[in-house]
């Protein structure tokens, strides 16, 4: 005798009930946007607010079973570090790229007042909105002086070299006080060098203006090159701002 099979469930049998999806963190969201964009050069302190939110939601959702939101707060956590550490080398190759070029403008301006090139090392500045008001500096008698004095005692400069720099001012009107080495055709010496740092319209590195240079002499006395004296003492001498230091 066969069997009567049962009839096939109907649709409406066979369905089985969805489970709604837990909402996902917004806190986890966010932080996960956010270290999506700490990579990224021009957003260079994303990576120090979405590494914060990205614990705070680890933290949150610990004990929770949203599982997307989880692995959604443990990734923002990694492109977070990962973001942080991209900053840090970028920051430091950035650094050094602008150090090198305004060591070359500052060993320049120098080179230049050596060779008694008032131009080149006392540069004009240009009115501007974001332009620095001029600080004093030598004039083009006082660089002559100068240039033709060390020509004399040390011949013709074959190298600078920077030790170490210090910088002060506000942001538009900076003043970089540097620690020099110079090597000269017939000897060496140490010495320091005072300049404005002038920005540039066509150039990301600001341009090096001169205002002061010394070289180191304990035998035949310091050579100093510096502003001009006020006006209120006598204009006689003028190799007065030259001096030479026992």
């Amino acid at each position: 005798m066969s069997q009567i099979s049962p009839p096939p469930p109907t649709n409406q049998e066979s369905r089985v009930p969805l489970v709604p999806k837990p909402p996902r963190s917004v806190l986890a969201t966010i932080a996960f946007g956010l270290a999506i964009l700490s990579p990224v050069p021009c957003c260079p302190f994303v990576g120090f607010i979405s590494t914060p939110l990205a614990i705070a939601s680890i933290w949150r959702l610990r004990s929770s079973e949203d599982r997307r939101s989880r692995q959604l707060a443990r990734a923002a956590m990694i492109l977070s570090l990962v973001g942080l550490v991209v900053q840090a080398v970028t920051l430091e190759a950035l650094s050094d790229w602008v150090m090198k070029n305004l060591d070359r403008n500052m060993s320049a301006s120098i080179r230049s007042a050596f060779a008694n090139e008032y131009a080149a090392c006392v540069i004009d500045i240009a009115p501007s909105p974001l332009s620095p008001s001029a600080r004093p500096a030598p004039t083009a008698e006082q660089l002559k002086i100068f240039a033709n004095e060390a020509n004399q005692r040390y011949g013709e400069l074959r190298d600078v070299s920077f030790v170490s720099q210090v910088g002060d001012g506000g942001m538009l009107n900076v003043a970089m006080t540097s620690a020099i080495t110079l090597r000269f055709e017939r000897k060496d010496a140490t010495g320091s060098a005072v300049f404005q740092l002038v920005p540039q319209s066509a150039q990301w590195i600001p341009a090096a203006r001169l205002i002061e240079l010394t070289v180191d002499d304990a035998k035949l006395g310091d050579l100093v090159l510096a502003p001009a004296a006020p006006a209120t003492q006598s204009t006689n001498q003028p190799s007065k701002p030259l001096s030479e230091k026992p």
